[in-house]
């Protein structure tokens, strides 16, 4: 119930969400009272803290479900993350879910979990504190390597500190789980070509051209593919 309070204050704007919001706190936390090492219930309780504008309570819930996880306790594999939206963290956790066994399914679910609390952490670093946030990143990273968008924000913490080569393989490595990410592509060809690796930058603007040529669907991108549109900001077209 307090997941379900969750996912419907995160679909409201304020202030209409803020009575979901404090359902959804009082429900979680009652949770807790009964199962205090249930990790997927903390990182719900920390997302819903950051909603209240609680940073500090948000990273504690943060931090506590990540020392469980990463302690190797057992914990119950049928709670709902919030939000949990169509992406690859979801089809990831489907797969897991799947496996009969629970002991199992909780190991397979721990890195996912693992990669998540640490997204979340990464997120919530003061701004300017990009060493912080990344070394976040590259944690979620390292826990689940198979979720591109934290290998994205993660390349790109390491260009902004001027780190491209590091930031380059980052990108290469999200697009290969997903080579329709068009701005992961454009990142990628700007810090390529930055570096001189024109080779890496040939092959980008080439594969993107010719994703947005036979798609239909994908038709808007390829001008982000001329030379002219890729003094690269790493934006796609609106």
């Amino acid at each position: 119930l307090g997941a379900l309070f969750a996912t419907v204050a995160l679909s409201l704007t304020t202030p209409d969400r803020n009575p979901f919001l404090a359902s959804a706190a009082g429900l979680l936390a009652l949770a807790l009272d009964h199962d205090a090492r249930d990790p997927v219930t903390r990182m719900n309780l920390g997302r819903v803290k950051l909603e209240q504008g609680d940073r500090r309570g948000a990273e504690s819930e943060w931090l506590k479900a990540r020392a469980i996880l990463e302690a190797g306790l057992p914990f119950a594999t049928d709670r709902c993350p919030v939000p949990f939206p169509f992406d690859r963290f979801r089809v990831e956790w489907e797969h897991a879910a799947t496996e009969p066994n629970s002991e199992a399914r909780a190991e397979r679910l721990r890195p996912l979990l693992l990669a998540r609390t640490s997204a979340a952490l990464a997120r919530l670093a003061a701004p300017g504190d990009d060493l912080t946030a990344i070394s976040s990143w590259a944690d979620s990273v390292k826990a689940a390597p198979g979720l591109d968008q934290n290998l994205l924000r993660l390349g790109e913490g390491l260009e902004a500190l001027g780190r491209e080569a590091e930031a380059l393989e980052a990108y290469l490595q999200a697009l290969e789980l997903n080579p329709f990410d068009f701005e992961v592509r454009a990142r990628g060809i700007g810090v390529a070509r930055r570096l001189g690796e024109t080779q890496t930058e040939t092959r980008l603007m080439s594969d993107g051209a010719a994703l947005a040529t036979a798609a239909p669907t994908y038709q808007a991108y390829r001008p982000l593919f001329e030379p002219r549109e890729t003094e690269l900001t790493g934006r796609v077209p609106a």
